[in-house]
């Protein structure tokens, strides 16, 4: 892997909005390990930036695909870090093939530039890229490309497997910022449109199960 001084954290960092959960507007997605994983920071997603992410990861079985996850990092009023994605911008000027994705100097470079183009009043909180046929997991060199570009507490990483219809999010452990464990990965709540139903077809994340630990508003 290419190693670039650039940190998105360190270019792009915008105001905490203050908001309570929006648990009432959502579909929570619970992901098998959950009951062994820490709770923080929670993940919300739009239908649209779902629809883009998910339509981005089908593009390509062949090779791996991947991009930045962009949106909002809030926190409630008892200071819940929790983060809203929004959009996504696919990753260019990447070196990638069946089993690897490889983001680069001028990948980053790139993404910062249209970041400010198409979101200006938004932030990268995480990347995602896909697993085509390999199933849901970060590879050693996936681990190290988020500690390093990505070491925000609030940053987190979606891995999809096209093929499958498998997805899951992968999150620093709470009080341990740098740590990521592999393969257990948490699922998400699902932002849905005003009268519109769950568009979420990923296959191992299953709806609506309550969480050991409350939500916090």
């Amino acid at each position: 892997m290419t190693k670039s001084r650039i940190v998105l954290s360190d270019e792009m960092s915008q105001p905490l909005t203050v908001q309570p959960l929006p648990v009432e507007e959502a579909l929570r997605w619970h992901s098998e390990h959950e009951r062994v994983w820490h709770d923080w920071p929670e993940i919300f997603m739009t239908q649209h930036a779902y629809q883009e992410i998910n339509t981005h990861a089908r593009s390509d079985t062949g090779r791996e695909v991947g991009g930045m996850l962009v949106g909002e990092v809030r926190q409630t009023l008892d200071d819940t870090l929790y983060i809203v994605i929004e959009g996504q911008l696919p990753a260019r000027h990447v070196a990638h093939g069946p089993a690897h994705l490889t983001f680069t100097s001028d990948t980053l470079t790139d993404a910062l530039d249209r970041l400010e183009e198409r979101f200006p009043d938004k932030q990268v909180v995480g990347w995602y890229h896909t697993h085509p046929g390999l199933s849901v997991f970060l590879s050693s060199m996936d681990v190290w490309l988020h500690t390093h570009f990505f070491p925000k507490a609030w940053h987190v990483a979606l891995v999809i497997d096209p093929i499958a219809n498998h997805a899951g999010f992968f999150r620093y452990a709470n009080g341990q910022r740098m740590y990521l464990h592999p393969q257990q990965y948490v699922g998400f709540y699902e932002l849905a449109e005003p009268g519109m139903e769950s568009v979420v077809t990923w296959r191992n994340l299953l709806p609506g199960a309550a969480k050991e630990n409350g939500a916090k508003g």
